[in-house]
């Protein structure tokens, strides 16, 4: 019999003979929170008491060390299979079977490939992540990627997909960072103090796709304020959504960018309000660019509910409280 709180979690097991279950043979386990069953609980006839006649001790990756009722290493007396996070070991091999693939508690790995291939990272025999005090993975299909998302690395695949879809959503509508800039050149004015730059400019945003341009940064050291610089850039650019134009986009920042290859800090402003911050000096720079009018979101996970939910779900299916968990 097993649980519902988890799908490996037994709860007893009953010896049937004759047609009928007999009992006082009937065997319960514990289990901690990571469901290895800890003890096994049955009927003593001689004291007419039910009590701990096995325990089991795991090391994290699960190799189980059998004890008495009194903590005394002993050897199996109930044939019990069930042990690991409640997976069926193989007497033979000492594997256990999590549904989909073959756990090697020695080895701490499994020993078929993840069949969802490199989603975990760079190896397909990692068990939970490398974390087994932590995850558990009953169908060997355990993913970090779907941990992150839903919390659970056995989500299902449909939960996880509206997740990364709820979250990708989410983003789109409240994000302050709406893309990145990045822009390289060549400096044409070795004069202390300034930085005259002819540069290619490229960047991408959310909402305006990609653009690429060049041309012409102008950087100049201030005196007063050592450490602080100021400067403007005049480009040309294609976007790929409204096509050729001509942009400007003042600079302030911190540093030296008139010796540096990167000056230090830059904060630009751009013509739509955007903010552009990142690291700039007379050989190029690259940053991100963030709407100010979005900050405020940040401290409202749930800003723009309703419009996440058209995104993601349409306008006849809504959400729980709580990225990607539909309601039927």
């Amino acid at each position: 019999v097993w649980s519902q709180m988890y799908i490996d979690a037994m709860v007893l097991r009953d010896t049937y003979s004759g047609g009928a279950i007999q009992p006082d043979a009937r065997i319960y386990t514990q289990f901690d929170a990571n469901y290895n069953v800890t003890a096994l609980i049955g009927y003593n006839a001689g004291t007419n008491t039910w009590g701990v006649v096995q325990r089991y001790v795991y090391t994290p990756y699960g190799v189980a060390t059998v004890l008495d009722a009194n903590w005394n290493a002993t050897t199996g007396q109930f044939a019990w299979r069930y042990m690991h996070q409640g997976g069926r070991q193989d007497p033979i091999t000492g594997l256990y079977l999590f549904r989909h693939r073959d756990y090697s508690p020695t080895l701490g790995n499994w020993i078929e490939q993840d069949p969802a291939g490199y989603i975990n990272g760079g190896s397909r025999y990692q068990f939970v992540g490398g974390a087994p005090a932590a995850n558990s993975d009953p169908a060997g299909l355990w993913s970090l990627f779907k941990w992150l998302y839903t919390g659970n690395g056995d989500a299902p695949n449909w939960e996880y997909n509206a997740a990364v879809d709820g979250a990708g959503a989410w983003l789109y509508v409240n994000s302050p960072v709406r893309g990145a800039y990045v822009y390289a050149g060549k400096p044409v004015n070795n004069t202390p103090g300034f930085a005259d730059t002819f540069a290619a400019e490229g960047q991408w945003t959310i909402d305006n796709g990609w653009s690429a341009g060049a041309g012409a940064y102008f950087m100049y050291q201030t005196k007063a304020v050592p450490g602080l610089w100021g400067g403007v850039g005049v480009y040309g650019y294609w976007n790929q959504d409204n096509g050729w134009g001509l942009g400007g986009l003042p600079i302030v920042g911190a540093g030296n960018p008139g010796e540096l290859n990167f000056g230090g800090a830059e904060v630009g402003f751009g013509t739509s309000g955007a903010i552009y911050f990142g690291l700039g000096g007379k050989y190029g720079g690259a940053g991100l660019i963030l709407d100010p009018s979005r900050f405020g979101n940040l401290l409202n996970p749930n800003a723009n509910d309703q419009q996440i939910d058209r995104l993601v779900y349409g306008s006849h299916r809504r959400r729980r409280r709580g990225v990607g968990n539909p309601c039927p």
